[in-house]
């Protein structure tokens, strides 16, 4: 079974290699996969969406209040 891009656990897939991003101190890679998560539950959830306000609330605190976002402001 082939899952798309938007599935809840294509999502999580790609929230768990942010998690390895960070403790790696990879954060350009792991900001600009937050930013799509995001998005995409943005489009297929809705801003509302507890999910998706959860993302929003993940990249805050572990982007913007770790270091210094490039390309500035939030998601």
């Amino acid at each position: 079974m082939e899952l798309g891009a938007d599935h809840a656990d294509t999502l999580g897939g790609i929230n768990n290699l942010v998690s390895t991003y960070l403790n790696q101190g990879r954060l350009e890679e792991a900001e600009q996969l937050f930013r799509q998560i995001i998005e995409t539950r943005k489009t297929t959830l809705g801003i509302e969406h507890p999910n998706t306000l959860t993302s929003i609330n993940n990249f805050r605190v572990d982007i913007i209040e770790s270091g210094p976002v490039r390309g500035g402001g939030a998601a």
